[in-house]
């Protein structure tokens, strides 16, 4: 298919709560680079590419487009983007350098900052959905415009679904499957092993089927 697999996504895409992610001491709690036991690093085994897993925990949709178009890509790049919950958001500062993000935001947070206690008192469900159909459509027409292969595979698509906006078209290779968790890691409320070999299996036949 490609001699790269490019993939993008929160903590269920880098594998947080797999075996070797569960080792280290750093701010976190998780290891500095992704697990193997994740998706993506079956998927890449499945399909005999080299692996580019640009997932961070704890990302939004919002910090997902971000990582996307900061990313070097390169001809004949296939990008798995699993877009995440739609209950996060991302801040920003300024610095004297540049504009960087600087806060993650999620539901699972405590109101211990103004900033995160009005932020979690104005929280809309309707509001990230429609924000996270704006991501998904830049991200497409980037990837687009770069001439790369790519395909939507959300984790929750009824969430998503649930407040398409009409003005928003339909996405091209979109895929309302799902992760689909049958296991847990066992110290962890992250899905386990078999999860994430059943997912790589599902975008494995996606791949072979769409981009044969």
């Amino acid at each position: 298919m490609s001699n790269r697999l490019v993939t993008f996504g929160c903590s269920f895409t880098y594998g947080e709560g797999l075996p070797n992610c569960n080792v280290g001491n750093n701010h976190h709690g998780y290891s500095l680079t992704p697990s193997d036991h994740a998706w993506p690093s079956i998927l890449s085994r499945l399909t005999n590419m080299d692996l580019a897993n640009n997932a961070k925990p704890g990302s939004s949709n919002l910090e997902i487009l971000y990582h996307i178009l900061n990313f070097n890509f390169r001809p004949g790049d296939v990008v798995v983007v699993m877009w995440t919950f739609p209950n996060r958001d991302l801040h920003f500062i300024s610095t004297s350098k540049k504009i960087k993000p600087f806060r993650q935001l999620g539901l699972w947070l405590k109101p211990r900052s103004k900033y995160i206690a009005e932020w979690l008192c104005n929280f809309q469900p309707v509001d990230q959905a429609v924000k996270s159909w704006l991501y998904m459509h830049h991200a497409e027409l980037y990837l687009k415009s770069l001439g790369v292969e790519y395909i939507h595979y959300p984790i929750n698509p009824t969430e998503l679904n649930l407040y398409k906006p009409n003005f928003i078209p339909e996405l091209d290779n979109y895929y309302a499957d799902g992760f689909v968790t049958v296991d847990q890691c066992e110290a962890d409320p992250h899905p386990g092993t078999e999860s994430h070999k059943h997912t790589a299996d599902k975008i494995f036949q996606i791949l072979k089927n769409e981009f044969k």
